[in-house]
């Protein structure tokens, strides 16, 4: 059907993406020990290509605009999206009080995630216009250092009469209303719907099963047209860890990064990760899926 079908009803295309990501993921729920490591077999990850390569069939591509895939803008690369609800709760979660949307403010990211973006990368986000246009004053991406209103003032806090600028650091307690990089992909001058299935993600998950199955050149080539897309400088070889943190860099704040993270190990090892048990990598089946389905067998470390 194409990019130009609603995309909030299931397509090929979204059902493809879903295929890809069960055959990435079919270690991680066969597998003995549910923290890892885990053993991927290359009859999966040949089924993941040739899934993914039918998006790309399907008229799917990369949208010159990163942030077109989160806004009323026509665009190629969004799959699947959701057709309930309005996404204000991503801008009103990371904007100040004195800002125009007013937000709860206080969600952020951290310095060392935001310092793994080149200068020219595109998805790391542009000031905002500031052309007297509702909301103009307020950016995509990262927002960081001094804001403005729609008109280019510095906004001031209205709780302590200073103009407003977000600091990089975030302590781990009793920190500032202004401290933290706050972040913007659906912006509320021309939000979209949410997004659950994007291509970007999808070239990505080709990657790794390219470079799971043992084509290391294949998979450089996949990231790197990716990257060259975005603006950002292509690798000159590709590991496991540099594809992990492409993927946070294309699908940052997007929630959809857990599974990657567990795939790549990464999961249980992650800053501010110190109280858990490894088979919580895995969520428990619910009793009454158990006891309509004798089938089923419950995930290690729960109760039957």
């Amino acid at each position: 059907m194409g990019p130009k079908y609603d995309n909030g009803k299931a397509s090929k295309a979204a059902a493809n993406f879903l295929l890809a990501k069960l055959y990435l993921n079919k270690a991680v729920f066969k597998s003995d020990a549910p923290a890892g490591p885990y053993t991927f077999d290359k009859t999966d990850m040949d089924k993941a290509i040739a899934c993914i390569d039918a998006i790309t069939a399907d008229r799917y591509s990369l949208d010159p605009d990163y942030f077109n895939a989160f806004s009323k803008n026509s665009h190629m690369e969004t799959i699947f999206v959701s057709n309930e609800g309005v996404p204000s709760n991503r801008w009103n979660m990371t904007l100040s009080y004195a800002q125009n949307p007013s937000g709860w403010n206080g969600f952020a990211t951290l310095a060392n995630f935001y310092d793994t973006f080149e200068d020219g990368d595109i998805r790391k986000g542009r000031k905002g216009k500031s052309d007297g246009t509702e909301f103009s004053g307020i950016g995509l991406g990262f927002l960081i250092g001094p804001q403005y209103d729609d008109n280019g003032k510095q906004v001031i806090d209205n709780r302590t009469n200073l103009p407003l600028s977000f600091s990089r650091e975030v302590p781990p307690v009793a920190a500032a209303t202004y401290q933290g990089i706050r972040v913007i992909k659906y912006h509320p001058a021309n939000y979209g719907k949410y997004t659950f299935m994007r291509y970007g993600e999808a070239v990505l998950m080709k990657a790794e099963a390219q470079l799971r199955g043992g084509d290391d050149a294949g998979a450089l080539a996949t990231v790197n047209s990716l990257r060259n897309f975005r603006k950002a400088t292509p690798f000159s070889s590709l590991t496991k860890d540099n594809l992990f943190e492409e993927f946070g860099r294309e699908i940052y704040w997007e929630g959809s990064r857990r599974t990657v993270e567990v795939r790549f190990g990464k999961f249980t090892s992650g800053e501010g990760v110190s109280n858990h048990e490894p088979h919580t990598v895995l969520f428990p089946i619910p009793t009454t899926a158990l006891v309509s389905n004798p089938n089923l067998k419950q995930n290690q470390g729960y109760l039957d």
